[in-house]
């Protein structure tokens, strides 16, 4: 591999500088002017030097200051003036106390990015060098963390739009939507084969390809549906969200339409003049009002105390002009109705089209077109920052917040996402496995599950047979991984099924009984028709870790793995040219955690029951390469539910009990005190007679197929099911006792000692050896770890610590471990991206930037060989009988 010398090495003082988060406060600041809702109510136009009370950007500043005081830590407002001085100001001309949007915008993109012969990349350290000032990047390494917080405030192409349109560009349309992050050496390396294998389906786009969908096709259904008051909606409630929504897409096309007269009719009509024209021609429309209603739409925009537009009178207009426009078969560029005016191009029609409106609006004077241009722009933004996931908002819960206002959009693209989605993961490199992920459709029954497998392998034959695919020779693999869903709530009721009632149902026997009419009904399709194993090739069980322990999914794990090992055999003998094995088990472990020992056990958990076996995986897995003083230092006292604590001390109990873990001294003695001291708490005085080894035999049996099945049985309260005094029992009481359910709830202070501290290291390594031993690969996912966990940083990010970084020395095993995206539209990124923010990160490290490459090339193979995919799926015809049930 030739060595690369593009890329400067960062360390030192520079590389500590660089571990803040002056990166994300400098880059959401030049991202404001088009995020701020402030800017959008006052139809912002330009900005305003002046920080005087009646100066036009007050608004804009106190809207940054007010985002910053809950998250800079304690700087002073001083530091929010200055991060506004450099961000919007550091490169206007010479004494300029007002800037034009437009100019600002293509000055921003020329800080981040250069066009080369054949798209867009990160900024060359020349360039950055010329346009340095006191505090900004001076070397790509440095850019690209700032880049990654801006590219969660805009939209990539809209910068890539601005950078076509800068006085330094040729007048020509962009070439790319994306920006090619790493150099070339790196990118080189993604030449060779690589595998998305934790992708889930319904996040699985870019915000491109899903805004061209629901701007296309999507309006009608968003205007016709109810959300009730599920979310808070950006700009107001959902009919104003609606009555924008509906106006900006009208705005669009007839912006869209002005620059194309003018450029293909040498036309010297102003935005005006050109409206004035559309609006008598819409007066002679059959559709009554339409001149009004394009009056209202352009008004709803940038007058906020102006009558809005009907959402539903809107759309029927936008439905009749669009319908004037041909449209061939679905993909990303021709989903959106620009696409018909702008023809076929490298580059989609939304990018062009903000291209050629951000030229002419630097070289024309047209404020109704630049009144127009800039709200829609900003109501676009307004729902990328709503999608997407917001820096500073950690935890599971908020990832299900944004993951839920999907569903506004994802529909109006559902018939094509499968095609969408290996487009997208395929974009700046060789796509050859893709694995999408999807939870069970409703009803569970074997008739859609079917349903879901033919549909995802109609869109994997779109892309398979693709011009650009069969011309590469580069088939791909495809397979589908089925979610059961960690949920401590019904999902139709919300009433709580985590806790026993008496006499009525165990502790989750609710959730286990649906997880099992899931298992059963893809048992019964795979035992109906075996060749639905060369499509679905594993399950997950995914949603937040802390909401429920590992044990209620062992039954319809272990249901699901028989049934596949069934079909497989009837399978090798239908089509033994196929070769396809057992589907594989891929579960969301040790993500989501309070302490260390916590998720190194619920990672133990599964692969001492046995539903972790050799060629598993494991996603996320951040407790493995976590240091476990990074979340709870030595004297940090944290809140944990008894019931937990109660468990990671017999974890702890059973593994010195066993010898897989030699005791620090004196921890034993308090290890035992503290489980019977819980044990009291929770299960009353007389646990306190019971001996240790019956306490760590109780919480085995949780683990026991018979015991589940047995909990599962509401026909005998607990008093009867075992006599007291011992594991029996204590069992018993866990499943069917409210009164335990509710005390091992209660939370207790948990404070950090240096022998749990020693205990939760020797436990990692013992994790990490096995996991080496049985090559269980670790699915990490740098952007969703980056935001979720909210690190600093991603140079922090544990993936960094499970393979060896070349020349640090270690005494530690290595894990075998891949990268992917997890949900690209959620957290704006790709999977080229994703390698390229992992490179950075090493670099800025201090790894040398050839060393940085050849680590991610092993990773980029250790997840092409981790894949669940068979080659067969590969074949569009194979797949094509799948499709029609031969």
């Amino acid at each position: 591999m030739a060595r690369v010398h593009d890329t400067p090495r960062a360390d030192g003082e520079e590389a500590q500088a660089m571990s803040g988060r002056e990166h994300l406060y400098t880059a959401w600041t030049e991202a404001l002017p088009l995020t701020a809702e402030s800017a959008f109510s006052q139809a912002l136009l330009e900005l305003d030097r002046s920080d005087s009370p009646d100066a036009g950007n007050r608004a804009l500043r106190d809207e940054q200051r007010a985002w910053l005081r809950t998250r800079s830590r304690g700087a002073s407002t001083n530091n929010s003036a200055m991060l506004c001085e450099r961000a919007w100001w550091v490169d206007a001309p010479a004494r300029s106390e007002r800037r034009k949007l437009a100019p600002y915008l293509c000055a921003l993109a020329e800080r981040y990015l250069t066009q080369t012969g054949s798209g867009v990349t990160l900024a060359p350290p020349t360039q950055l060098r010329a346009l340095a000032d006191a505090g900004s990047p001076t070397d790509t390494p440095t850019l690209a963390a700032r880049w990654r917080w801006l590219t969660l405030a805009l939209p990539q192409d809209s910068l890539i739009a601005a950078l076509s349109a800068g006085p330094n560009a040729p007048p020509v349309d962009p070439l790319s939507d994306r920006v090619d992050l790493l150099p070339v050496g790196g990118a080189r390396l993604l030449e060779e084969p690589c595998a998305e294998t934790h992708l889930h389906i319904g996040a699985s786009t870019s915000f491109a390809q899903l805004w061209a969908g629901w701007i296309g096709l999507g309006i009608d259904a968003f205007v016709q549906t109810n959300y009730g008051r599920t979310w808070s909606w950006p700009l107001g409630g959902q009919r104003r969200f609606a009555a924008i929504a509906t106006s900006a897409a009208l705005v669009r096309l007839v912006l869209a339409s002005f620059l194309h007269t003018r450029d293909t009719r040498v036309s010297a009509l102003s935005m005006r003049q050109f409206v004035s024209i559309e609006q008598r021609r819409h007066e002679r429309d059959t559709l009554s009002g339409a001149a009004q209603i394009l009056a209202r739409a352009i008004a709803t925009l940038h007058k906020p105390d102006a009558p809005e537009t009907d959402p539903r009178d809107a759309a029927r207009l936008y439905r009749r002009l669009c319908a004037r426009r041909s449209r061939t078969a679905p993909s990303h560029h021709e989903l959106d109705p620009l696409g018909a005016l702008y023809g076929p191009h490298s580059a989609s029609p939304e990018t062009r089209f903000e291209a050629r409106a951000m030229r002419w609006l630097r070289s024309n004077d047209d404020t109704l077109f630049e009144l127009m241009f800039w709200q829609y722009l900003r109501f676009r933004v307004q729902v990328f920052r709503w999608l997407t996931y917001e820096p500073g908002t950690a935890g599971l819960d908020w990832f299900d917040t944004f993951n839920d206002r999907l569903r506004v959009f994802v529909p109006c693209i559902d018939r094509v996402i499968p095609r969408l989605a290996a487009q997208h993961a395929n974009a700046g490199l060789s796509l050859r496995a893709l694995e999408a992920r999807t939870t069970f459709w409703s009803p569970p029954a074997p008739s859609t599950i079917t349903q879901a497998l033919q549909w995802f392998a109609s869109g994997a034959i779109a892309e398979q047979r693709t011009p650009a695919r069969v011309e590469a020779r580069a088939p791909l693999e495809v397979a589908m991984i089925l979610h059961f869903v960690k949920s401590a709530n019904d999902p139709r009721t919300g009433r709580r099924i985590d806790r026993p009632i008496h006499g009525v149902s165990a502790r989750w026997a609710p959730w286990i009984t649906r997880a099992m009419k899931q298992a059963r009904a893809l048992a019964a399709a795979l035992r109906y028709r075996p060749s639905l194993l060369l499509l679905l090739r594993g399950v997950d069980l995914c949603g937040r870790e802390l909401s429920m322990p590992s044990w209620p999914a062992l039954l319809p794990l272990r249901h699901v793995r028989e049934a596949s090992r069934r079909a497989s055999v009837a399978l090798s003998a239908l089509r033994p040219e196929w070769s396809v094995p057992p589907l594989s088990v891929t579960l969301h472990a040790g993500e989501d955690f309070r302490r260390s020992v916590e998720g190194l056990r619920r990672v133990h958990e599964w692969l001492d029951a046995g539903v972790l076996v050799q060629g598993d995986r494991i996603g996320h897995g951040l407790s493995l390469g976590e240091a476990p003083e990074a979340r709870t230092p030595l004297g940090a006292c944290t809140l944990q539910p008894t019931t937990e604590r109660l468990d990671d001390l017999l974890w702890e109990f059973d593994l010195y009990s066993r010898g897989a873990l030699q005791a620090p001294a004196g921890r034993s003695v308090f290890v035992e005190q503290e489980i019977l001291r819980l044990s009291r708490a929770m299960y009353g005085a007389q646990a306190g007679a019971i001996a240790l080894a019956e306490h760590v035999r109780a919480r085995q049996l949780r683990f026991d197929d018979a015991q589940l099945r047995r909990a599962l049985d509401s026909q005998h309260p607990s008093e009867s099911r075992a006599p007291r005094g011992g594991a029996a029992w204590l069992l018993a009481q866990h499943f069917d006792d409210e009164l335990v359910f509710e005390r091992g709830e209660k939370p207790i202070e948990v404070t950090t000692t240096a022998a749990e501290l020693e205990f939760a290291r020797d436990a990692q390594r013992m994790l990490r050896t096995h996991l080496a031993r049985e090559q269980i690969t670790v699915e990490s996912n740098p952007s969703s770890n980056h935001l979720i966990a909210d690190l600093d940083s991603l140079n922090e990010h544990p993936a960094l610590s499970l393979q060896p970084l070349p020349g640090v020395p270690r005494d530690e095993p290595s894990v075998l471990l891949s990268i992917n995206t997890d949900d690209p539209v959620l957290f704006a990124t790709s999977l080229a991206d994703e390698f390229a923010h992992i490179y950075y990160a090493l670099v800025r490290r201090g790894v040398s930037a050839q060393d940085a490459v050849e680590w991610i090339d092993r990773v980029r193979a250790n997840g092409y060989r981790s894949r669940f995919t068979v080659k067969a799926s590969a074949d569009p015809v194979v797949l094509g009988e799948l499709v029609r049930g031969v």
